[in-house]
């Protein structure tokens, strides 16, 4: 990350923090589409909270990635309520995506209602504010209205105000749970977000 991109977090961190305040809370990082860059931008988030207050923030990936050690994880949680140990690195927890035999089943595990509350419940218990890095709206499920806030991430090259709102208004997701937007690979602010 550039220093520019490093104060871009260090900020949304803090704006984030002071909409969430210190309560227990789970805010979703998602996006419009896939390939807008939540990932990196819900990982360095996360590192970024971590050192304002260490062992209080959670990241939890629900997508799998090569990187991840093996072992339980967000769909072990999702069909067992049960949480996982996860790993703590820094002053950050972190729940991979998990898998075996579960791995098929977790796009589909996303719409059960009541296991996705449970989860939700049980991050919400375990740390006091926890990050998932989730798929786009379109596939984040029972996610929605079970998390206290959402934070996207837009790609500002390729992602319309028109597109977001669409997926936005898809997802049901009202205004009022926006934390906020996270342009990603930005020259400038685009003149839909400025009002122009």
């Amino acid at each position: 990350m550039s220093k520019l991109d490093s104060l871009m977090i260090q900020r949304t961190a803090l704006a984030l923090r002071e909409r969430v305040g210190y309560e227990p809370c789970v805010v979703l990082v998602s996006s419009a589409a896939d390939g807008e860059g939540k990932s990196l931008v819900a990982r360095a988030l996360a590192r970024a909270l971590a050192v304002q207050t260490p062992g209080r923030v959670g990241l939890v990936s629900l997508q799998p990635e090569m990187s991840a050690p093996a072992g339980p994880g967000w769909r072990e949680l999702l069909e067992s309520g049960q949480m996982p140990a996860g790993t703590d690195t820094d002053g950050l927890w972190e729940l991979a995506a998990g898998g075996g035999a579960l791995a098929a089943s977790s796009d589909v595990a996303l719409f059960r209602i009541d296991a996705v509350a449970q989860a939700v419940q049980a991050l919400r218990a375990h740390r006091a504010l926890v990050l998932v890095d989730g798929p786009s709206l379109a596939a984040c499920g029972a996610l929605v209205p079970q998390v206290d806030q959402i934070l996207l991430v837009v790609n500002s090259q390729r992602t319309t105000d028109r597109a977001l709102s669409k997926a936005m208004q898809a997802a049901n997701v009202a205004p009022e749970r926006v934390a906020g937007v996270v342009l990603n690979r930005q020259a400038s602010v685009p003149g839909w977000l400025r009002g122009t």
